[in-house]
């Protein structure tokens, strides 16, 4: 009976080391692999999308102003992606910036 005991315990220490080991391993697997996909210069990640509701919150300007915007200017950047209509937050600043200029 002791031996067996002693066996038990013995096995379940390996198999302890063995998993905590094997873990290690894995996490530092996964993180190299991982670097391997991050942007090298997180600035030349591409722009994303933005709603007409953010479009308001980030311009404080109501859904109507940007609608008759769209209406007045015909240059008014935009995209239709399906029914949806997105748009990309450095253009609106341009576009903003060259009506208050007057161009």
């Amino acid at each position: 009976m002791m031996f067996t005991e002693k066996l038990s315990y013995h096995s379940s220490q390996l198999f302890e080391i063995f998993r905590r080991e094997l873990r290690e391993e894995i996490n530092s697997s996964v993180g190299s692999a991982l670097q391997q996909f991050k942007p090298a210069n997180p600035s030349s990640q591409e722009e994303g999308f933005i709603n007409i509701k953010q479009v308001c919150s980030i311009f404080k300007i109501s859904k109507s102003q940007v609608y008759n915007l769209r209406r007045e200017h015909k240059n008014f950047p935009y995209h239709q992606i399906g029914k949806a209509v997105r748009y990309k937050q450095s253009e609106i600043e341009s576009f903003l910036k060259s009506v208050q200029d007057g161009k």
